[in-house]
């Protein structure tokens, strides 16, 4: 997960409609794809770990402490770190597409074209 957020913090705009619209569908893609994958794998190790923990009381044995940022509390930590930074890729990559829709039809470019 921080691969990609570190690739989102070095991702820069060339201040193009078309590039800003090229990350836009990168993006939504990586949402449709790389992010499912994710959210499954990450219900697949609470239920895991529930089952785990549930097996573990059932006979009587001592409780399963994950190693030190293992947690299930850490990895909610790194999911909400991680759509906070989607949230933050998204805003910039609208605010990008709003500024090149706007410098296009600005009137100061309308009279420059003539």
């Amino acid at each position: 997960m921080s691969d990609i957020q570190s690739q989102w913090a070095t991702k820069q705009f060339r201040d193009t409609y078309a590039d800003a619209k090229e990350q836009s569908a990168e993006f939504t893609n990586y949402k449709q794809t790389t992010k499912r994958t994710w959210v499954t794998e990450k219900q697949d190790v609470t239920t895991l770990f529930g089952n785990v923990q549930t097996k573990l009381k059932t006979y009587g044995l001592r409780e399963y402490v994950p190693p030190h940022g293992l947690a299930l509390s850490d990895l909610d930590t790194a999911w909400q770190r991680l759509l906070d930074k989607e949230a933050e890729r998204s805003r910039e990559i609208n605010a990008q597409i709003r500024m090149c829709v706007y410098s296009f039809y600005s009137p100061r470019s309308f009279f420059n074209s003539f």
